[in-house]
């Protein structure tokens, strides 16, 4: 099984299983061209995908930074709206 994981520039991501790598691949690809990237799990290694291409270690350095920050900024967006909702919630 392989796992194959699409960042938006919005900040949305979601992830594909996939039973081969062939098929993984391809959905890798694919995405990448409508995306921000895509990454591909392939045992302990990550392979990232931007543009329809395998990027090359530079570029995947650089994407992995720019993914955790998008990742980071949802996360604080998310945990904001929860600490404001807990706090409407005390009435009376």
């Amino acid at each position: 099984m392989e796992k194959v994981w699409v960042v938006k520039t919005n900040g949305q991501h979601f992830e594909e299983m996939f039973p081969n790598t062939q098929d993984a691949i391809n959905y890798a690809k694919q995405c990448s061209l409508r995306a921000m990237c895509a990454v591909r799990s392939q045992g302990n290694n990550v392979i990232f995908y931007e543009q329809g291409d395998q990027v090359d270690a530079r570029r995947t350095k650089e994407l992995s930074t720019a993914v955790i920050e998008i990742l980071e900024h949802q996360n604080e967006r998310y945990a904001k709206e929860g600490r404001g909702r807990a706090s409407r919630k005390k009435v009376g």
